[in-house]
Order: structure tokens, then C-alpha cells, then sequence
């Protein structure tokens, strides 16, 4: 047997397959020889057409005005239906941050293309006190497109409950203030640390007791690189200064691990107001309370050249 595959290559095998490298008209030509070397040769033209892979663009997620605790989301989808062979399929699922992964929104397997900003209502429903990651998948026959977003707590002017209050967002936490935007004195920005420092004096006359530590430069991991520092005062407050230069990124992807001593309690994400990044922007991080900062999204090339990383927590 002697298959001739025009745009591909040439098969001595009784069956073959092979992945055209031109789209059009091609022809499947196969030649069958015995050992007489008498032969026989049929040929067929094929119909090739050309292949665009599927794209995939997470814009925003809304809470639903007249439901806050659901949500839509809003993302640009592109699949060609190349063929009734070529069939696709787009899964959403959440969790809340650092819980377990459920299924939100499945469009099911279909052959229409479909292109365009669409919107889904995700299942089943989410408090307005809690953060939320969002992972989508989009799926053809040859190829995988992932996308990632946060959904926020709920965006309100201010939110005053039984165990928090929250400025510009409902709190998120147990006995905090969670401020959902820049904070400033005097028409100047307080950054994370200064904050922390301008609250802790309020509440004590012993400044010398809040004095913080020295700053102790944290081992940075997964190629990533540049200076990263953690120190800590009196009340148990922990300030993460630093600018780090990006490595693997990938979700998941350990930057450094903190000590015992600087743990959260909880898993602590860094809102996006206490991050600067060169180019771009970055999904997010989570400082777990096994003391990993960690990658909760995809950052792909999105993640620019450098992170600047500065906030406060309060440690465990």
C-alpha cells in the first residue's frame, strides 16, 4: 500500500490518518501493489477547511440588581463550526476562594459556531459577604481555551452589619472595617502599611509596643524573582512589601512561603488596590493559612514585567 497525501506526507501503512498543513481541494491518492508488482490506484479529492482555534475573553462578572446573591457573566466567545465533527463546549465553575470547585454554568456539546459577547446567569447563588473565583473553559475538537475572573462582594456605598462594616463593598470577614477602594488623609493615599500603622496608634498610647520588626526578605520560588519582605507588629498586624519580576504562572503557583508567625487565619486574597503591575494586569494572589502565596488565577502573559506588592493582615 502506498497512500499519497497532498499537504501532508507519504504513508507505506493499509490504513492511514494525517493532519492536512494546507486548506482547499486536496487529493488522497492510494496505490495498492502485489508482489507480481501488478498495481491498482484510485484517487479521491477532499474539501479541506481551514482551522481557527477557538478564543476565549473573560470580561466582567455582575452581581443581578434585582438578586444581588446571583450573578451573570460577561465574556467574548469565538468558535468556527468548521464541520458537524468540530463540536465545542463551554464550562464555568466557581468556588469560593480557596474552597471547592462546583460547576456553575455548561452550555453543553454543540456544532454551531457561535461568536461574539454573550452573557450567562450562573447557578447556584452567592453571598454578597463572599469573594468568589471564576475558571471558564472552552473546548473544541482540537483545542482548550481557559479564562479566570473574581466575582467581588457586593459593591454598596457602605454596608454596616452585626460583625463588620464595609466601605464601598460589603464586609468580608469577621469583626473587620474592609474598605473596597483607596483610602486617603488629607487629600494623601495611605497605602496598606501606612493604614495599619494609623489605626494601631489610635486604639493605644504604648507606640512603642506597636513598633514593627524588621523586615525579614522572604524566599522567592517557581523562577520568581526580585525582593520580597514580611514584618510584623505588636497587635499581629503583617505588612508583604516588595517588587518581584514574574516566573511560572500558572493557577496554583507557589511565589514564596511565609512563616508560622506571618500566617492569616484565614485565606487572605490581596485586593486588587494593593497590587501595581508594570503591564497588564494580574488575576490574583491568596496568601493561605499554610503561609503559601499563591497564584489563584491564570496570569498568562497578561502579568506584565514586574509586581509591586504592598499590604497589611492581621496574622492568625
Amino acid at each position: 500500500y502506498k497512500w499519497t497525501l497532498t499537504g501532508g506526507s507519504t504513508k507505506t501503512t493499509k490504513d492511514t490518518s494525517w493532519v492536512p498543513t494546507t486548506s482547499g481541494t486536496l487529493a488522497v491518492v492510494c496505490t495498492v501493489t502485489d508482489g507480481r508488482g501488478r498495481t491498482a490506484t484510485i484517487s479521491k479529492n477532499i474539501a479541506v477547511t481551514a482551522y481557527t482555534p477557538p478564543t476565549l475573553k473573560m470580561t466582567r462578572v455582575d452581581r443581578v440588581t434585582v438578586d444581588l446573591n446571583k450573578v451573570d457573566a460577561i465574556y467574548t466567545s469565538t468558535v468556527d463550526a468548521i464541520s458537524d465533527t468540530n463540536r465545542w463546549r463551554l464550562v464555568i465553575r466557581t468556588r469560593p476562594v480557596g474552597g471547592d470547585w462546583s460547576t456553575a454554568y455548561d452550555s453543553g456539546v454543540t456544532t454551531n459556531g457561535t461568536s461574539g459577547s454573550k452573557t450567562s446567569r450562573l447557578t447556584p447563588t452567592y453571598a454578597i459577604t463572599t469573594a468568589y473565583e471564576l475558571e471558564a473553559t472552552l473546548t473544541d475538537g482540537y483545542t482548550t481555551r481557559k479564562g479566570s475572573l473574581m466575582i467581588p462582594t457586593e459593591s454598596v456605598p457602605l454596608a454596616i452589619g452585626k460583625y463588620g462594616i464595609g466601605v464601598g463593598k460589603v464586609p468580608q470577614g469577621d469583626r473587620v472595617l474592609d474598605v473596597g477602594g483607596e483610602i486617603y488623609a488629607d487629600d494623601i493615599l495611605l497605602e496598606g502599611e501606612s493604614v495599619a500603622s494609623h489605626l494601631a496608634e489610635s486604639v493605644s498610647d504604648d507606640v512603642h509596643g506597636l513598633a514593627w520588626t524588621d523586615y525579614e526578605e522572604l524566599t522567592l520560588l517557581n523562577g520568581w524573582t526580585g525582593s520580597l519582605r514580611v514584618r510584623k507588629n505588636a497587635m499581629g498586624m503583617v505588612s508583604i512589601y516588595g517588587v518581584i519580576t514574574p516566573g511560572v504562572t500558572d493557577r496554583g503557583t507557589t511565589i514564596a512561603t511565609l512563616a508560622s508567625n506571618y500566617r492569616p487565619g484565614r485565606v487572605t486574597a490581596l485586593p486588587a488596590q494593593s497590587l501595581t503591575v508594570s503591564v497588564g494586569g494580574i488575576v490574583g494572589l491568596a496568601i493561605l493559612t499554610s503561609g503559601n502565596l499563591n497564584i489563584y488565577g491564570n496570569a498568562g502573559d497578561n502579568l506584565g514585567t514586574a509586581v509591586r506588592i504592598n499590604y497589611v493582615y492581621k496574622a492568625a
